[in-house]
């Protein structure tokens, strides 16, 4: 786990506690309070007695000093399940082969993504961690309690970003590998006008709850270059000649801009978080105002 994240911040995110959302997405048992009423252990108010409710919750005592029948309601815990869907296409490998800080997005990706297992895991929630290109490349079934982290660690070690991007793909064939709609991460670049969305909105329209993080890198934001190029699609392998330019180069950052505002307009009405994180960015401020943007911290 070390190559992933430091013992200190580690030691920093055991002061984070994941919680709860407003609705609760499993009838198993869990750790996390849900606003429905049940049978757990933990005492919530009294009701009135109605026919056909379980005597054995009757309050006795209250029956012998009021003469009249209470029903013990308590606080029923459901359990969450946190889902991360990590990009791992080629285009997360932002950089190419000898560019400065080659890999960084990649890298800054999967730290999040350890992180808030981590975390997850810490909570008691369950967590499940995906790779996703054109399809669903790998999943792990959700699990609980940090022994399972190293798992899902040794699953982020081993990724390497290839290959073409589809996430409606991937995550059509998530959703059919995931029992019941939760909490999802999503972390990539979202570099596909339009399609990111459209996956996106696959999740949301199946109930999922989701935050949504788009990582670039600052040649992706700022590029500098300028001269006669050859440009190559890293996923495609498509080429093309360029003069890059001033002109050109205000171009491209409008249309990146233009992306990224369209993703932040459908998460703000659909009510999901978004946050933008730098490749080259301290980690704990990003992940921070993740989860407090997701609700997820105390």
């Amino acid at each position: 786990m070390g190559s992933l994240l430091e013992p200190e911040f580690l030691a920093w995110l055991e002061r984070l506690r994941v919680l709860a959302g407003r609705t609760p997405t499993s009838s198993g048992p869990g750790e996390n309070r849900s606003p429905a009423r049940g049978r757990s252990a933990e005492f919530s108010e009294h009701r009135d007695y109605r026919p056909g409710d379980d005597f054995r919750h009757i309050d006795w005592r209250a029956w012998g000093r009021l003469d009249r029948l209470f029903l013990k309601v308590f606080v029923e815990e459901r359990d969450r399940t946190l889902s991360i869907l990590l990009d791992s296409s080629a285009s997360m490998g932002a950089g190419g082969p000898g560019a400065p800080e080659e890999g960084a997005k990649f890298d800054q990706a999967r730290r999040l993504a350890a992180a808030l297992a981590w975390v997850g895991l810490g909570d008691l929630n369950r967590v499940g961690l995906g790779l996703v290109r054109d399809h669903l490349v790998q999943w792990h079934s959700p699990v609980r309690g940090r022994p399972h982290a190293l798992e899902l660690f040794r699953l982020l070690e081993s990724a390497r970003p290839e290959g073409r991007t589809d996430l409606t793909t991937a995550f059509r064939q998530y959703a059919a590998r995931s029992k019941s709609p939760g909490r999802v991460v999503v972390i990539s670049d979202f570099l596909q006008p339009g399609a990111g969305i459209e996956a996106l909105r696959l999740l949301r329209y199946r109930g999922e709850e989701l935050l949504v993080v788009q990582v670039l890198h600052p040649t992706e934001l700022a590029p500098q270059a300028v001269g006669d190029l050859r440009l190559v699609d890293v996923e495609t392998g498509s080429a093309r000649e360029v003069t890059l330019d001033a002109r050109l180069l205000e171009a491209y950052r409008k249309s990146l801009q233009n992306l990224c505002d369209e993703l932040s307009a459908w998460c703000h009405t659909q009510r999901c978080s978004r946050i933008l994180v730098r490749s080259d960015a301290d980690l704990q401020p990003a992940l921070l105002q993740l989860l407090r943007r997701g609700g997820l911290v105390r």
